[in-house]
């Protein structure tokens, strides 16, 4: 069996073979299969059993027991777009479901019981999605899905599903992802991180274990904001006008020095004159005595 898909979720997806009967170009087939000594077990929430083909009554037989089936019926012209009882049924399948053993029949022995005849079981969603149900008679393989179980402990405080009495399935915590069966193996998921929180304005996201809030900044930190911001402005202020008036203080006194040395200076040259001027009259005094 082929296995395209594991989930720690508790799933796997496998190709699972169709049962055929009087197709054309195709041998005979019956799905037979045993999962009893296995942790594996058909899906009955994500699987169906389906059958397709004309006066088809395909039955799942289970351990020892028939546990469902359906019949389709003749339409030879009308292909439908949808599984619903003509050409193609689908019903589901029990719990659990571990041996499933798929036989094909004839419903009316007069009317097409030698038509092709097909039966198989099918995750849902696959089939729903297939543009038209009969490409399926050219298949040989059509994927399912299977839930598992371990036999373990998880190791991690994260919700538990119980299959039964013994086995567990383990998964990690809502807000939270990795792998619940190892030591530390769920992380908290940031939500504000990775733009999955639905936070707008002026709300403020914050990350919470296994989750995340949205919150208002309240009005006391808006105020203790708003007066560090005042108060710095404030300072800037007050030091500016410090430096501005020790500007004019150093101006000040400046001017008042140039103007005291600038006196002495003048009453210097006076005095020197004065006595250059003495000194030229003295002499004009002593050349007129001669």
């Amino acid at each position: 069996m082929e296995v395209l898909e594991i989930s720690l979720q508790g799933t796997i997806r496998v190709n699972n073979p169709i049962s055929t009967s009087n197709c054309p170009n195709r041998p005979d087939s019956t799905l037979k299969m045993d999962m009893s000594k296995t942790p594996f077990s058909f899906s009955d929430s994500q699987s169906k059993f389906t059958a397709m083909g004309c006066n088809n009554l395909a039955l799942i037989n289970g351990k020892d027991v028939e546990t469902g089936g359906c019949t389709s019926f003749c339409n030879s012209s009308w292909r439908p777009s949808t599984c619903y009882g003509i050409n193609c049924c689908q019903t589901r399948i029990p719990p659990s479901l571990k041996v499933i053993d798929v036989s094909l029949t004839s419903i009316y022995t007069s009317k097409g019981a030698e038509s092709c005849k097909r039966a198989f079981v099918v995750e849902q969603d696959w089939f729903a999605n297939l543009t038209n149900p009969f490409d399926v008679h050219f298949m040989e393989n059509v994927p399912v899905v299977l839930d598992w179980t371990a036999n373990a402990t998880c190791k991690n405080f994260t919700e538990r599903y119980i299959k039964d009495q013994y086995e567990t399935v383990c998964a990690c915590g809502w807000g939270s992802e990795g792998n619940p069966y190892l030591v530390n193996g769920c992380q908290d998921i940031d939500e504000c991180a990775d733009g999955s929180a639905k936070c707008t304005y002026p709300y403020v996201c914050v990350n919470t274990p296994g989750g995340y809030g949205c919150f208002q900044p309240n009005k006391s930190s808006k105020r203790a904001r708003a007066a560090t911001i005042g108060g710095f402005t404030a300072l800037l202020f007050l030091l500016a006008g410090v430096w501005w008036s020790y500007k004019r203080i150093e101006a000040k006194k400046l001017q008042e020095n140039e103007k005291f040395y600038g006196g002495l200076l003048l009453q210097q040259l006076s005095s020197e004159e004065v006595e250059i001027a003495t000194d030229i009259s003295n002499e004009n005094e002593t050349y007129l005595e001669l």
